[in-house]
């Protein structure tokens, strides 16, 4: 799997900047901006400052070709399970 096959979208606060928020995850995750898609402001938050200046929204990443990551995923679980 490439960082190619990666989409991301971004769920953040109404009184963020999107463009920002798309820049620092690209930044931070290495999947360029073109992959990331139009996100909407959560609007319970319409409104409502923002207290943590620090918060960069959730970032949320897909992968369209590939079950791999959710086979992973779920053996993980299952050897977390057989050890309880």
């Amino acid at each position: 799997m490439s960082l190619e096959e990666l989409r991301c979208r971004v769920s953040y606060r109404a009184d963020q900047d999107i463009t920002a928020l798309n820049r620092y995850w690209s930044s931070v995750s290495g999947i360029k901006l073109v992959n990331f898609y139009k996100s909407v402001p959560d609007p319970r938050t319409v409104g409502k400052k923002t207290i943590n200046s620090g918060y960069k929204g959730v970032c949320v990443v897909s992968c369209l070709k590939s079950t791999k990551i959710q086979l992973e995923l779920g053996a993980i679980a299952d050897i977390v399970i057989e050890g309880v």
